[in-house]
């Protein structure tokens, strides 16, 4: 059996049903930020855990970027963050008491993370 990529339908279904819950488990938005992040950045597990909103910044012309250093490769890398996302990222820091420079580490998107990691 080969594996295919998901289409952007079913991406969509993945992260509403995440937010939402569905038959036989509860709404589960940790892990829908974590898969949103992790899709648009094309980040890692390992890297999504680290984040904080300190490694976002605005640029000149008012765009998001992303700055981190990946963790499996030791690479520095500078990508593209979406506004909507760095928003829904900064709200879940303010609703769970993460503080800009905290990261992830440590704190309730990690048990996500652990999650994704056993399989």
């Amino acid at each position: 059996m080969t594996s295919r990529p998901i289409t952007m339908d079913e991406y969509k279904l993945i992260i509403q049903t995440m937010y939402e819950g569905g038959l036989g488990f509860r709404p589960n938005p940790k892990i829908a930020l974590l898969l949103q992040l992790e899709a648009s950045c094309g980040l890692r597990v390992s890297d999504s855990k680290n984040i904080c909103l300190n490694n976002i910044y605005k640029t000149s012309d008012n765009r998001y970027r992303l700055k981190i250093k990946e963790r499996k490769t030791g690479k520095h890398r500078d990508t593209f963050f979406f506004e909507d996302l760095y928003y829904k990222l900064s709200e879940y820091c303010i609703e769970n008491g993460i503080k800009k420079d905290d990261g992830t580490t440590g704190t309730t998107l990690e048990d996500a993370v652990e999650y994704f990691e056993q399989y």
